[in-house]
């Protein structure tokens, strides 16, 4: 069946693109733009996956996923971060 899914990401045309590709591969997606609004929201909705991306207004990522994990303590949590990718990703290359 289809998969309740808390998208938390605070670029707007990221949101967007992955929000409609999700709801295109049948995911019910609720899509919110800081910790704030994604605690709020998975409060009503229960979701069955997180992704989060660290970098946040207000409250960041590292936050959100501890207080989303109080509530849901085995949540999984897909964590995204351009900019820890790509240290990571140079990290890699240089080793």
């Amino acid at each position: 069946g289809m998969s309740a899914i808390l998208y938390v990401e605070d670029d707007e045309l990221t949101r967007q693109t992955v929000t409609n590709r999700l709801r295109r591969m049948g995911h019910e997606v609720t899509s919110v733009d800081s910790g704030e609004a994604a605690l709020e929201a998975m409060d009503r909705t229960r979701p069955s996956l997180a992704l989060l991306d660290l970098e946040l207004p207000g409250i960041d990522g590292v936050q959100t996923l501890r207080q989303l994990r109080q509530r849901i303590p085995n949540l999984p949590t897909v964590v995204c971060s351009a900019h820890l990718n790509e240290a990571f990703v140079r990290q890699q290359l240089s080793a």
